[in-house]
């Protein structure tokens, strides 16, 4: 009988909410990039716009915000925190051809979310960075690695599709690889929650 178990986890969740319309949930980040100038922050081009609140959306999609909430506070439970946390800020990310975003956290959150209202062929990976992946690298080099496994990778990707929710502590490195569709650009929604 083996003694082997994982002593440290990286909990994460990926849930399909489609219960929105995504043409209308499109439209209206795209109307947000016509009226505001947004930011750079972790993306390399595309468009990231300022911060939103709940009262930033239209009636129609609070509901939605909402459903994204309740799917957190779940998630918080399950993993032992307490599930008495709140929305604190959300941006739109749209991504052009070769746009992508950088290797980032997201500080002083709980937990934090990735929404994809448009996913089309080519977007590239969502990718998670264990929390020690420059020590892995030396410590375990690649060409040691047998099979790449809960236990020996230092990267997770993801391809995402319209309508997934990630959901991942904040203290979480990740990052989106470069979108390679030349006709129809990625969209997502990204959420911190806080106590």
């Amino acid at each position: 009988m083996s003694n082997y178990f994982n002593m440290f986890t990286v909990p994460y969740q990926r849930v399909n909410v489609p219960s929105v319309d995504f043409d209308r949930l499109e439209k209206f980040c795209l109307d947000k990039r016509e009226e505001d100038r947004g930011r750079d922050k972790s993306n390399w081009g595309g468009y990231q716009s300022n911060d939103l609140q709940m009262v930033d959306y239209p009636a129609e999609f609070q509901f939605f915000v909402s459903d994204l909430l309740d799917e957190t506070q779940k998630f918080a439970s399950e993993i032992d925190l307490d599930e008495k946390i709140g929305l604190g800020n959300s941006w739109i990310n749209i991504n052009s051809f070769k746009d992508s975003n950088r290797h980032h956290v997201h500080p002083g959150c709980i937990l934090s979310g990735i929404y994809y209202v448009k996913t089309p062929p080519k977007s590239g990976k969502l990718i998670f960075s264990h929390p020690i992946e420059k020590l892995l690298a030396c410590y375990w080099p690649k060409h040691r690695i047998k099979r790449f496994g809960e236990a020996t990778s230092a990267e997770w990707g993801f391809y995402p599709e319209k309508g997934d929710f990630f959901i991942f502590p904040s203290w979480l490195e990740h990052h989106v690889q470069p979108h390679r569709n030349e006709d129809e650009e990625r969209i997502s929604i990204a959420f911190n929650f806080y106590y």
